[in-house]
C-alpha cells in the first residue's frame, strides 16, 4: 500500500505567552509497511522549512519524525518519555530534549490522524510547548 494523500498539518508552537499557529495542506504519501504507518511530504515556504522533506513513522507505542535537506532533525515521541533530538539548519545545529504529553494516532488503510503535545527544553529550561496534529486523506 502506497498511496498519494492529502496531508494537513496545523502545528501550535507556544513559548511563555507568545502562541503561533501554522497550517499547511500538501499532496504526499501514505503507506503502511509491517505494523507501522508513514507520511512522507515535502515543506514549503510556509513552514519556514522548504528544501527540506519530513517522514513521520506511526509505531504502536511511539512516533518519529525524520526531516532531511536544508533541515535535518530526528525526534522521537513517546508518551511521558524524554528523548534527545539535534537540529541541524542553515544557521547552526541545537540539541533539545522532548518530552511527549501527549500522543494519540489512530490510522487504517486509507486515513489516519496523529495528534502530538511535547515540550522542547535543553537542560531542563522549557523553550516552548508545540502541538501537531495530522491527518492524512487516500487519495485514489
Amino acid at each position: 500500500m502506497n498511496k498519494k494523500a492529502i496531508i494537513t498539518i496545523r502545528g501550535i508552537h507556544q513559548v511563555e505567552d507568545n502562541r503561533d499557529t501554522i497550517e499547511l495542506v500538501t499532496e504526499g504519501n501514505y503507506y503502511k509497511k509491517g505494523n507501522n504507518y508513514y507520511i512522507h511530504y515535502d515543506e514549503s515556504e510556509i513552514s519556514g522549512m522548504e528544501g527540506t522533506s519530513t517522514t513521520i513513522k506511526i509505531e504502536p507505542e511511539r512516533v518519529v519524525m525524520l526531516r532531511r535537506g536544508e533541515n535535518t532533525a530526528r525526534m522521537v515521541f513517546e508518551k511521558g518519555r524524554k528523548h534527545a533530538a539535534e537540529y541541524y539548519t542553515p544557521f547552526g545545529e541545537m540539541g533539545v530534549n522532548v518530552t511527549s504529553k501527549k500522543l494519540k494516532a489512530d490510522f487504517n488503510e486509507s486515513s489516519g490522524e496523529l495528534y502530538i503535545k511535547y515540550v522542547l527544553d535543553i537542560d531542563d529550561r522549557i523553550l516552548s510547548t508545540n502541538e501537531i496534529h495530522v491527518t492524512v486523506r487516500g487519495v485514489n
